[in-house]
C-alpha cells in the first residue's frame, strides 16, 4: 500500500482508501473499470472527491449491527 496523501492511500490498481474525520476510520472505495461496484475520482490527493457520493453505514444502529462492534462503545 502506497501513501498518496495523509488522507489517501493507494492499494494496488482501481482500489483506494481514505481516512474519513466524521468516523475516524479508513475506508476502502474502488475507482476506474473493473467487476463491481466503482466510483469516479476526481484525481486531488488531499481533497478526494468521489462520484457518485459515498454512505458508509456502520454501527449498531444499522441493520445487522453487532454490540460491542462500533465507534459509540469505546
Amino acid at each position: 500500500m502506497s501513501a498518496l496523501s495523509p488522507i489517501l492511500r493507494q492499494a494496488g490498481e482501481g482500489t483506494l482508501f481514505f481516512y474519513c474525520p466524521g468516523c475516524n476510520q479508513t475506508h476502502q472505495v474502488r475507482i476506474g473499470q473493473g467487476d463491481g461496484p466503482r466510483w469516479g475520482y476526481n484525481g486531488n490527493r488531499d481533497k478526494p472527491t468521489f462520484t457518485p457520493s459515498l454512505l458508509i453505514r456502520s454501527g449498531h444502529y444499522v441493520g445487522g449491527g453487532q454490540p460491542g462492534n462500533c465507534w459509540c462503545d469505546y
